[in-house]
């Protein structure tokens, strides 16, 4: 099953065409009965999935227009989204036409998507019944580090996310967005990688850019070297966020993980009622909890939940 055929780590890669080879060269792995299940949506997926079919490997897709399986209507209200799937051809024990209404207990379009892909590996994959594969999804409370909710302290509630690509720090910020409803979305994002940060520099930006504050991390380094990616850094998604003009996120940086926290918690001193959202793939993860023990009574156990 494959969601997205996008470039990324192209430290490794090198460019897009060399990151739809290594799929390509992956879907060539599946044996003779095996099943590829991807996104119509996605132009990668669904370059992937016409070749496969060209080949000769069973193919199933999920999306909008002419998926095997048709996803429309999709929303998202605080916490939950839901959608309808259209069957468009058989699948399993499904017969073409049917539909069926998924509720999920996590918020994003994307979630929907997400969710699709897994009832299609559960009945054509597996063969288990329709019914029981939507119940199973509809229980489904999320997984570690996606959108994972750490605790709340009064007004405020922390969530964190591993996103870390651009197309994903967008999906975690407009499932935030909806999550949020009136309250002020504060998203701290710790960018991964200095090539990942100089390459989709732009992409990032356009993703953070539906929040009402923005602190912005150190780049973490990973497996690479800032001397070796000179003048890039959190800096530029700082100018690229304040060049969006009127309506765009106030920013703010601080120069370390280690004082995100105190950042974060002076941000929230005013009262107002706050969703904040921690992002990245490296150690911004313990910034969550470290805020919620500053808000709390200094040992987190009042404010985790």
């Amino acid at each position: 099953m494959v969601t997205n055929v996008q470039p990324d780590h192209l430290d490794f890669y090198g460019d897009a065409a060399a990151v739809e080879a290594a799929y390509r060269d992956f879907v060539a792995t599946l044996p003779d009965d095996g099943l590829l299940i991807t996104s119509f949506d996605d132009p990668g997926a669904a370059r992937l999935a016409r070749d496969a079919r060209e080949a000769g490997t069973r193919v199933l897709t999920w999306g909008a227009g002419r998926a095997d399986v048709q996803v429309d209507e999709v929303s998202t209200h605080g916490t939950t989204s839901t959608g309808r799937l259209t069957f468009r051809s058989g699948v399993g024990a499904v017969e073409p036409g049917a539909t069926v209404r998924l509720r999920l207990p996590v918020p994003g379009e994307h979630s929907v998507h997400n969710a699709t892909a897994a009832l299609l590996v559960a009945i054509a994959g597996f063969g288990l019944a329709l019914e029981p594969a939507v119940a199973g999804l509809e229980s489904f409370a999320g997984a570690h580090r996606r959108f994972e909710r750490l605790g709340a302290h009064g007004d405020v509630e922390v969530v964190d996310d591993y996103a870390h690509n651009a197309p994903k720090v967008g999906a975690v910020v407009r499932a935030s967005r909806s999550a949020a409803g009136e309250r002020r979305l504060v998203v701290a994002f710790q960018p991964h990688l200095f090539s990942r940060t100089r390459d989709f520099v732009d992409g990032f930006v356009a993703g953070l850019a539906g929040a009402d504050v923005v602190l912005l991390l150190p780049v973490y380094p990973a497996r690479e070297r800032q001397a070796d990616f000179p003048g890039v850094g959190s800096e530029l998604l700082r100018q690229g966020l304040l060049a969006l003009g009127p309506g765009a996120p106030r920013v703010e940086t601080v120069g370390s993980v280690d004082t995100a926290a105190a950042a974060l918690a002076a941000l929230l001193a005013d009262g107002r009622e706050t969703l904040v959202v921690t992002v990245g793939a490296g150690d911004v993860t313990r910034v969550g909890r470290q805020l919620l023990d500053l808000l709390g009574d200094g040992s987190g156990q009042e404010a985790r939940t």
